[in-house]
């Protein structure tokens, strides 16, 4: 990979030293499946048919990264005051680049939602972190709250 090429450091590693830990996500990391902190959750993914199966076989053998709701808050902050990139970087992720359909766009990462030229999803002083184990299951509440907000 070319993080770990550029830097001398594994993947996990340069995400926790700068990304986790920079941005104060202290409960946050990258944890081996058969040992996994207290409270963690199982993701699911939701079939087509209405079936489910868990997606513990679907990240690494190590260990995806597991973040807590509090240190998703921590990430948002940090990215949004620079603490993370430089503003032109931050700026340049956070730019719509795919046009999906009328008002949501793709960054780098990220879905945004759009009003005129603004990209209003990372324009408030209201942070919302809202989070799920399953595919899909974050984006229903997610929508509830920013109709009873706007």
């Amino acid at each position: 990979m070319i993080i770990e090429q550029q830097s001398g450091l594994s993947f996990t590693e340069y995400v926790e030293t700068h990304v986790f830990d920079r941005a104060g996500m202290r409960d946050s990391g990258y944890f081996a499946l058969d040992s996994l902190p207290v409270n963690t959750a199982n993701g699911y993914i939701d079939y087509e048919d209405g079936s489910w199966k868990t997606n513990i076989y679907a990240i690494p053998v190590k260990g995806g990264g597991f973040v807590t709701a509090p240190d998703m808050i921590r990430f948002w902050d940090a990215l949004l005051h620079h603490e993370l990139l430089n503003e032109t970087l931050t700026n340049y992720i956070l730019t719509p680049h795919v046009q999906v359909k009328d008002g949501t766009a793709y960054g780098y990462g990220m879905w945004m939602e759009i009003q005129g030229e603004a990209v209003t999803k990372y324009e408030t002083e209201t942070n919302l972190v809202v989070v799920s184990n399953e595919s899909k299951g974050a984006y229903t509440s997610m929508k509830a709250f920013e109709a009873y907000v706007t």
